[in-house]
């Protein structure tokens, strides 16, 4: 039986495909902080005459965000990383059907 304890991950933070996904999702998540800081405030501060500027603004973000977040390049970087630590939580968890395609989100 194989413990927690007794396997090795074989991957560092100097791993350039960890280094990368780290990149990637801290890309996604400020993409999202703007979204949302620009939704808040478009729904407390802006004058309604100014929506017609931001529902753009917002819809761009939007898009770029999904397509980050939908990137094939993400799951190939999951992928990777499942392989580097089999049978750890990241792969159980399957929330990407593999290399080939994109996560689900």
């Amino acid at each position: 039986m194989t413990t927690a304890t007794s396997q090795t991950l074989r991957f560092t933070r100097t791993d350039p495909e960890l280094n990368e996904l780290f990149e990637q999702t801290q890309e996604i998540s400020d993409l999202g902080n703007v979204l949302a800081l620009a939704s808040w405030d478009q729904q407390v501060n802006m004058p309604p005459q100014a929506n017609q500027v931001r529902g753009p603004q917002l819809a761009t973000l939007q898009a770029l965000l999904h397509e980050r977040r939908t990137a094939p390049r993400i799951g190939e970087l999951l992928d990777a990383l499942a392989q580097a630590c089999p049978g750890r939580w990241l792969y159980r968890c399957g929330s990407w059907p593999s290399a080939s395609g994109a996560p689900r989100l």
